[in-house]
């Protein structure tokens, strides 16, 4: 005979059993939300449904704030979580990063602002006066920008 971790009460009939403890059915519940469980997680030694699992485990995404989901894609530039999708440009034109980037001042720039502003990024990014894009003879040569694979 079994009794329930939860209530200790005799468990008679269909229990459940996680990481050695049994439960009777309706005693198994997520421990933050209170929602009965059948698939859990487990966290800091706490049974936990999906969704508080990705609150209490996940990472947040620094620029949406949003969790990242379990199986969900996401990477880490420059110390910060990001959903493939909110990884964009800091430049003028803010579109989606899919390729090669640079990092300027903790500012994540694609190639074509990069090259279209070349060293007068600077400018743009202390917005201290509007900055035309240079002509394709004039941009000069990078000089201490590594660029940023993924």
């Amino acid at each position: 005979m079994y009794s329930c971790y939860e209530c200790n009460e005799v468990i008679n009939g269909q229990f459940t059993t996680a990481n050695g403890r049994s439960f009777h059915p309706q005693c198994f519940k997520c421990e933050s939300c209170k929602c009965n469980l059948t698939n859990f997680f487990t966290h800091n030694g706490r049974f936990l449904c999906s969704n508080c699992f990705s609150e209490a485990a996940l990472p947040r995404c620094s620029n949406c704030n949003k969790v990242t989901k379990i199986g969900e894609n996401y990477m880490t530039v420059n110390g910060k979580v990001l959903h493939r999708e909110c990884f964009r440009c800091e430049g003028p034109c803010q579109s989606p990063i899919n390729g090669r980037f640079f990092s300027i001042r903790s500012k994540n720039v694609c190639q074509n602002c990069y090259s279209k502003y070349g060293d007068d990024f600077e400018k743009f990014l202390k917005k201290e006066e509007p900055v035309e894009p240079k002509k394709e003879a004039e941009i000069k040569p990078m000089i201490n920008r590594v660029p940023i694979y993924f």
